[in-house]
């Protein structure tokens, strides 16, 4: 019979975020009593630490990443003061480096478990349960004895995970939130700033096992499930995980990180069968520079990757998601102008901006001062400057990631942004001007509102030369429509055809539609254009022809956006 009453704590970047490794500890711990509890940085810290005592434990058990580990140092202070005789154990990847440093620093932490936590956790919860007597023996802990602080030896990795029982039970609350998974531990490139490059060799769980653990999720209807396998397209069984999703599809979608150079012409064609929306890819470019790419050993073959992407996205049934990091060695600001815009020419669904973090225990991060790396010593490690790129330079692709973010990752700017190309040498030129616009026009730092950012577009697009400014506006009449039902149209876009409500019903009904038949007003929202839109969105040309866009807010894709119809008003208005 166990006695202590153990809680397992994360700290979650977001609120929709959940913890993998707590559960996986509760499940391999099953005998013990075992208590979840998850907050998010954006919690209140008083909050969080009224919630722990309040819980009456006996062993607090946090888990520590880049994200969280200053409000987990917080945390755990309070705590310790408030009830000494609580139980602190550290683990996770931000306190398996440097683990005797960071007991040395911090007084209020009793024992920190290195590496993989199952095991260890099994046998440190037994110790203090008075299950174990020899606490020398428990591979993988750091602790303290008299003073002083002992560092055990390290805990063998788990080769047959099988054996790790699976992580989710049916009571866990999952509503609403991001499930993560793992069919892997490892990834076979030694990228040197990433800490799976510290460990060698690529494990799995079997083929059966994770296709029972994705019918759970399946026949639960979770809505995300992410993959936190380091390279998912690594291993002998992906493809068959990737046929199971597929024969088995209901309403969970599927995210996983791949490396597309790695994709064989078989695969490509059985992605090709997907129902749109049922997989995202996140494949990691990094950059297009081969010698920065050798430098922090990294192996991409580029023209097979871009061939294999263009094979995807084409398709437009998978969400791709690409990734660059700024800041890496031997790469200046030009370089990485030339693999954003290589980049995006893939047309991906979002195009992530990167920067460099200096994890400890990474290779790169020990060897950065042979490129002048310089980076923050405080969490997340992230870097200022290098011999080839400066810290101004690093400042404005922030500027530009935030403008990517807010106008292209949104995909709240299809049409919009579509149109603006148009009128730009590159892509990258486009994001730095719009965010040297709102530098100019706004303080910085200020969060623009919805019908601000209308506002930025709209302003900024006068100053381009000979763009029609009443296309511009009706492509930004149709992204706010994308967007919800709202009577109240900023008027710098409202339609240049006005027609009544009335009006559009009566086309409505007049057509053969089940969609909107029978549809509440409050539902949808209609908009005529001056041309087609539709055509637009799909080829980028611009044909003029009057069209009735109605939009249906009861069906909307992966973005929020709601789905549309298209009519031509040839000879109806007439």
């Amino acid at each position: 019979m166990f006695f202590l009453k153990i809680l397992l704590t994360a700290v979650n970047s977001k609120y929709i975020h959940s913890n993998l490794a707590i559960r996986y500890i509760r499940s391999y711990c099953k005998y013990f009593d075992t208590e979840i509890k998850e907050y998010s940085i954006n919690d209140n810290i008083n909050s969080i630490i009224s919630g722990i005592i309040y819980e009456d434990p006996d062993v607090v058990s946090f888990s520590c990443y880049i994200w969280n580990i200053e409000i987990i140092n917080k945390i755990c202070s309070s705590i310790k003061k408030i009830n000494p005789k609580i139980i602190t154990i550290f683990g996770g990847p931000e306190v398996s480096y440097d683990s005797a440093d960071i007991m040395e620093k911090n007084k209020y932490i009793d024992f920190i478990i290195k590496g993989e936590g199952e095991e260890t956790s099994y046998q440190l919860f037994s110790y203090l349960d008075g299950k174990e007597n020899d606490i020398n023996k428990i591979d993988g802990i750091v602790y303290k004895d008299n003073g002083s602080i002992i560092e055990n030896n390290d805990r063998e990795l788990i080769q047959e995970l099988d054996k790790i029982p699976f992580p989710y039970r049916d009571e866990d609350d999952l509503n609403n939130k991001i499930v993560y998974y793992e069919s892997s531990r490892g990834c076979p490139f030694r990228c040197s700033y990433c800490l799976s490059s510290t460990i060698k060799g690529v494990r799995f769980f079997s083929i059966e096992r994770v296709k029972c653990d994705l019918l759970w999720f399946i026949n639960r209807n979770i809505p995300l499930v992410k993959f936190v396998d380091r390279t998912f397209n690594c291993g002998k069984y992906y493809r068959d995980i990737l046929k199971f999703i597929i024969d088995n599809k209901k309403n969970t979608r599927f995210h996983f990180e791949i490396s597309a150079d790695l994709l064989d012409g078989d695969t490509i064609k059985l992605l090709n069968t997907a129902p749109k929306g049922l997989i995202q890819f996140e494949a990691g470019i990094q950059t297009t520079n081969m010698e920065t790419l050798s430098t922090v050993d990294r192996h991409m073959d580029f023209g097979k990757l871009k061939a294999n992407l263009d094979s995807i996205i084409s398709k437009k049934n998978i969400n791709v998601h690409l990734d660059l990091i700024a800041g890496l060695p031997k790469e200046d600001f030009n370089s990485f102008i030339k693999s954003f815009n290589e980049s995006f020419t893939l047309k991906p669904d979002m195009l992530q901006l990167g920067f460099l973090k200096l994890l400890k225990g990474s290779n790169l991060r020990e060897s950065a001062h042979k490129y002048g790396i310089e980076f923050n010593e405080y969490p997340p490690y992230e870097v200022l400057k290098t011999d080839s790129i400066s810290y101004s330079e690093i400042d404005t692709l922030k500027n530009v990631e935030e403008i990517v973010d807010n106008f292209y990752n949104s995909g709240r700017f299809q049409a919009s942004l579509l149109y603006l190309l148009s009128y730009t040498d590159t892509p990258f030129k486009l994001f730095l001007d719009i965010s040297k616009f709102k530098d100019r026009c706004i303080k910085r730092g200020k969060k623009l509102n919805n019908i601000g950012q209308y506002k930025l577009i709209y302003d900024f697009s006068k100053g381009i030369e000979n763009i029609d400014l009443s296309i511009l506006s009706e492509c930004l009449l149709f992204d706010y429509l994308s967007q919800g039902r709202n009577p109240n149209i900023p008027q710098f876009i409202k339609p240049k055809v006005i027609l009544n409500k009335n009006t559009i019903w009566s086309i409505l009904k007049n057509l053969d539609t089940e969609i909107y038949g029978d549809r509440s007003w409050k539902n949808i929202q209609a908009a005529a254009f001056t041309f087609d839109m539709v055509r637009f969105i799909n080829t980028g040309e611009i044909v003029h022809n009057q069209t009735l866009l109605v939009f249906d807010y009861e069906n909307k894709d992966e973005y929020g956006k709601a789905e549309y119809i298209s009519i031509d008003l040839k000879g109806i208005l007439s």
